[in-house]
């Protein structure tokens, strides 16, 4: 199932996750991130919510043996539909996590860990153009080829290199760039990067969902490069009406965003499943409801991720904010 906008998750991982240790690489290792601290925050910040859908998800389908793999982020598809639609792509976020420290703490250390890192991203490329881009497309079927970290490093990649771009330049100002015309200028870039996002994804969704998973590489990258464009258009450009995407709503609902992530496909799909079968497909794509129910989903979503992130999430974040975040603090 292709999944539209993934590949913007993968990039804000790559530029948020790595932004602590690009500032202490840049300004010195004092300020390098605790990696036991660092493990504990995601998995305060990750797993009670995970674990609460899982076990959900559980008990009302029974499928234990798949719900034991899911608890140990192994690759889960359809196994527990439609709750486990999407759950592989936390999967792929933990090996992230588990790697992203372990990356930087060698790069820091000194110039033959850096060779041997340098030596084994260019293992890795040629590897992914290898049986990635250059492979039949059977691929889609193996999940470390096709959904793992090895497979979508390059959205992870593009986040990291957004947020080291962004650091580059956070400093740098001139009126030039609060003019009218600069960001007149950098709207029209953002609202060009939308339109070409819109046509990345407009090209899978005309495909059908075992066409779009068969031919997901040819548009990964290219999405996450649009989305890591736009990320720093975002924070580099000012683009005039940017207030319509940065403000308190947008920051409320990334705040919900990873309920909103796991709850929105089971909600999508016990609304629309129902009325589809009682109207039959043709008459439900020409009905009112193909309008009416997601928008409905999205209320429930928002909903149901407001109240699991006061019961669940947020003791878990306040925890999570209570831990020292430099290693010097450990």
């Amino acid at each position: 199932m292709a999944i539209p906008g993934l590949r913007c998750f993968f990039v804000l991982s790559g530029s948020l996750l790595s932004r602590p240790w690009l500032i202490a690489l840049r300004d010195g290792p004092g300020l390098m991130p605790g990696i036991k601290n660092y493990y504990i925050a995601r998995i305060l910040r990750v797993l009670p919510l995970y674990y609460v859908f899982v076990l959900f998800a559980a008990l009302m389908s029974g499928n234990w043996p798949a719900a034991a793999e899911a608890f140990a982020f192994g690759y889960v598809g359809f196994e527990i539909f439609p709750y486990s639609v999407i759950w592989w792509t936390l999967s792929t976020e933990v090996q992230f996590y588990l790697l992203l420290p372990i990356a930087f703490y060698g790069w820091a250390m000194g110039k033959w860990l850096r060779l041997l890192l340098g030596a084994s991203l260019l293992l890795w490329l040629f590897c992914y153009l290898r049986f990635v881009i250059l492979d039949n497309p059977a691929i889609a079927d193996n999940f470390f080829l096709s959904k793992s970290l090895f497979a979508r490093l390059p959205a992870f990649l593009l986040g990291i290199g957004a947020c080291w771009v962004h650091l580059r330049c956070e400093h740098w100002h001139s009126a030039a760039a609060d003019s009218p015309r600069a960001r007149v200028g950098a709207l029209a870039l953002a609202l060009t990067t939308l339109m070409l996002l819109g046509l990345v994804l407009q090209s899978a969704a005309l495909m059908t969902d075992r066409v779009a998973e068969l031919n997901w590489h040819i548009h990964h990258s290219l999405e996450a490069a649009l989305w890591a464009v736009l990320l720093l258009i975002l924070l580099l450009g000012k683009p005039l009406g940017a207030a319509a995407l940065l403000n308190r709503p947008m920051a409320i609902i990334g705040k919900l965003s990873y309920s909103i992530y796991l709850n929105h496909v089971p909600i999508l799909f016990f609304l629309i499943y129902p009325v589809r079968e009682s109207l039959g497909q043709a008459q439900y794509l020409d009905s009112a409801w193909v309008y009416a129910i997601p928008l409905v989903a999205l209320l429930a979503s928002t909903l149901l991720a407001y109240a699991t992130y006061r019961l669940i999430e947020l003791p878990f974040l306040n925890m999570k904010h209570r831990l020292p975040v430099l290693a010097a603090k450990q």
